[in-house]
């Protein structure tokens, strides 16, 4: 929550980068974080609007978006780079 308070109040234009953060969405034997997932309902408007353009980018091995965003997120899927890469 404090860095998603960060990423709201941060003035300039931005690109904001969460490492494994779909853990907080709920996986496995760990609950969704049902403050966290309103509180991204609710930056999404404001980031969209913004006139300082701020974009967060979620980095994880597997996609599990909740429901109530996946009109919110745009999901993009890479491969690994291989050997001549």
């Amino acid at each position: 929550m404090d860095a998603l308070n960060v990423v709201e109040r941060h003035a300039e234009p931005s690109i904001f980068i969460f490492k494994d953060f779909h853990v907080f969405f709920g996986m496995e034997k760990r609950e969704q974080d049902h403050q966290l997932v309103r509180k991204l309902r609710d930056m999404a408007g404001m980031l969209k609007q913004s006139r300082m353009p701020k974009n967060v980018v979620f980095l994880s091995p597997v996609v599990n978006l909740p429901m109530e965003l996946e009109k919110e997120i745009t999901v993009l899927e890479f491969d690994l780079p291989g050997v001549a890469e």
